[in-house]
């Protein structure tokens, strides 16, 4: 026997043997539940005894590391005893063995083991099994006080260490009554349910088809993704992008339906667990529940929760679940509800019933995604509309500039123009919802006083808790809102206006990734300062620019960029960031201005329809040569002739030590000096 078994052995026995006489013998089953603990699937091994789970308790504590119910295991050798302290992540002590495997045939001992909980003696039911000592989950739970949830219809198990023990509940498969008749019927004498087997509609666009059920009731079969459901009847379709997405709508439900591509168990892991973070919030978002069940024969991930109602998002969706089917090893499909009200209904889950009628058919579409289309702006002044024809329905490109400190003050910006001999028309200028207003104003006015445009970036920053964009929705900023839609108005001259950029990355507080996965809210936040702009009389001399980042971060496909687009109407130009970030940091590469832009352009070029601008733009000195990469870019540049201006970012960023990692000024380097100075000639 080796050391390490020796030692586990001796803790196990004199759990045993401290409690007392061994009291009967029976027989044990391995636990073959899937397990997760707060939706992270997690390995376990267990017995199953008395038809109760029992578990090591440190394989508990290893699986609740880093939550907030984590606790310490150690055996006190003076007193003989295993001590359990709360609050604390566990720490192996080398007496794990990590190459054991459970018995063929185990069979199981029963004690009562001698257990200390912070320094208070705890009773806890045990058992011997192949000298390991295991104790009941349900007691384990109790003492910790986290949530157990059990899921008969895939008899999975889940931890919820947001809840306690007492929200622990069972959950089993229910099928959907028929629903009672509305209380004010659309029409007033619904007709008699015609034949199901009749009556199929195909879409003139060939990707979808419908087919009444009853009054209350269709088929939804998606072509291009290979699935039928049954829906609510007045739940309209909108296949718009249908490359990654379908959505089915009414005033009380929303249903969108996600493709999102995977490679093997470890990506529908990490796409269960990095997509659902958010509801680690607390005080944003109640967890109702989560787990492991079967839809289609598939496989799939069930979280539900809610928010508080935002007074200013009208019929506010605010309770979701989101359901993830494991399609294949190479596909997820992800069925993401939101709805006005609970989804309890009639004894069950009006979702749950949804799902229960998912089945699959063949493929017969091809998926496509309808271009936006350009809107002339009828809300502009003359100037404005002067002003977009110069500089966007040309053909000409012009160059602008983020220097920090402009237009505020020009004393940089000007020192560095001398040393290109090129004054930038276009100056970008970042503003978020506690920016000093009077100072706004001042930089509109000195951009005006210069002959100079602004693209002016407005953001909602982070905040210790909750977050500031719902807040906006909710009319917790109309003060601040008002009064900048007012300061832009009062300015009169044309305004590039840049609200909450790169929504698609996860480092941006108003993105979908720190909204619970919903970016609708985006969208509802987008058209409110729209209609602010509107109501303090800005929209006469406002561009609108909506601009997510190169890449999508997490890079899923609820997280796309045009889930977030809020409609042709509230667009003027297409912005494009991407940054040649060097390779300061491990796992980046330095890349050329083609390798970054082309893909994505030529990809924008086919979405939208609005003329585009790189609303920010740099290359790093760090990692390559920058002289022959700017030298390149401009070059390269004239081949992408729908981008119309372009805006070198003249910064840096600092790593963890306050370093310089990222250096992306224009002047950093004599070399590149001297290539920015002989091509910008060319644009004046």
């Amino acid at each position: 026997m080796s050391m390490k078994k020796l030692l586990v052995l001796l803790i196990t026995l004199s759990v045993v043997v401290l409690a007392g006489t061994l009291v009967f013998a029976e027989g044990a089953t391995h636990v073959s539940n899937p397990i997760d603990v707060n939706g992270t699937p997690v390995d376990i091994k267990g017995y199953n005894i008395g038809n109760h789970n029992y578990f090591k308790l440190r394989d508990l504590a290893e699986s609740l590391k880093g939550t907030e119910k984590h606790f310490q295991v150690e055996w006190d050798e003076e007193n003989q005893r295993v001590n359990l302290t709360l609050d604390q992540d566990y720490e192996p002590d080398g007496t794990e063995d990590e190459n054991w495997q459970p018995s063929e045939n185990p069979t199981a001992v029963k004690g009562t083991a001698e257990i200390w909980l912070n320094g208070e003696p705890v009773e806890i039911e045990a058992y011997v099994v192949d000298d390991y000592n295991y104790v009941k989950l349900r007691d384990i739970a109790s003492l910790v006080d986290f949530a157990v949830n059990y899921y008969h219809e895939t008899h999975s198990v889940s931890f919820l260490t947001d809840l306690t023990y007492a929200d622990s509940q069972d959950f089993y498969p229910e099928q959907p009554d028929d629903p009672d008749p509305p209380d004010n019927p659309d029409d007033p004498d619904p007709p008699d349910d015609p034949d199901p087997g009749t009556d199929v509609v195909t879409d003139p666009s060939g990707l979808y088809q419908t087919q009444e059920i009853n009054y209350y009731s269709k088929y939804f079969t998606n072509l291009v993704d290979g699935y039928r459901i049954m829906v609510q009847r007045t739940m309209g379709v909108d296949m718009q992008f249908s490359e990654f997405r379908t959505v089915l709508e009414n005033d009380e439900l929303t249903l969108e339906i996600y493709n999102q591509p995977i490679s093997g168990a470890s990506d529908y892991a990490s796409y269960i667990n990095y997509g659902n973070k958010f509801i680690n919030d607390g005080s944003t978002y109640r967890r109702l529940y989560s787990g492991y069940m079967t839809f289609g024969g598939k496989s799939s991930y069930v979280l539900e929760w809610s928010r508080a109602k935002l007074s200013k998002v009208p019929g506010d969706k605010n309770y979701y679940a989101c359901v993830d089917v494991k399609v294949s090893n190479s596909k997820v499909l992800t069925f993401f509800f939101k709805s006005t009200k609970p989804f309890d209904t009639a004894g069950t889950k009006s979702y749950i019933s949804i799902m229960n009628t998912l089945k699959w058919v063949n493929k017969t579409a091809a998926a496509v995604n309808t271009k936006t289309q350009w809107l002339e702006n009828n809300h502009w002044n003359s100037e404005t509309k002067k002003f977009y024809n110069d500089y966007f329905g040309g053909y000409k490109l012009t160059w602008g500039i983020f220097e920090p400190m402009a237009p505020f003050s020009f004393i940089n910006l000007k020192n560095k123009e001398a040393k290109l001999d090129y004054t930038f028309p276009f100056l970008l200028y970042y503003t978020n919802i506690n920016t000093d207003l009077p100072k706004l104003q001042t930089v509109l006015q000195n951009a005006a006083d210069e002959k100079r445009t602004v693209e002016l970036t407005l953001q909602t920053p982070g905040q210790s808790s909750g977050n500031m964009l719902m807040d906006c929705l909710d009319g917790k900023h109309d003060t601040f809102l008002h009064q900048y839609a007012a300061i832009v108005a009062n300015s009169k001259k044309p305004v590039l206006f840049r609200l909450c950029n790169e929504m698609n990355g996860d480092w941006c507080p108003y993105s979908a990734y720190h909204t619970s996965k919903d970016t609708k809210l985006f969208v509802a936040f987008y058209k409110y300062v729209y209609e602010i702009f509107r109501e303090e009389g800005a929209l006469p001399n406002t561009i609108w620019v909506f601009n997510p980042n190169e890449r999508a971060f997490p890079n899923y496909t609820w997280n796309h960029a045009l889930s977030y687009y809020p409609g042709d109407e509230y667009v003027d130009v297409i912005g494009l960031t991407g940054y040649n970030t060097g390779s300061y940091y491990s796992g980046e590469t330095w890349r050329s201005f083609k390798k970054i832009y082309d893909a994505f352009y030529w990809q924008y070029d086919a979405w939208f329809s609005q003329p585009f601008m790189i609303t920010e733009f740099a290359c790093s000195n760090y990692g390559g040569d920058k002289a022959a990469w700017v030298r390149d870019m401009f070059l390269q540049i004239p081949n992408y002739s729908r981008i119309k201006v372009a805006i070198w970012w003249d910064g840096r960023d600092l790593d963890s030590k306050g370093n310089i990692a990222r250096s992306y000024f224009i002047d950093d380097n004599p070399a590149a000096v001297a290539v920015f100075r002989e091509f910008l000639q060319r644009y004046k």
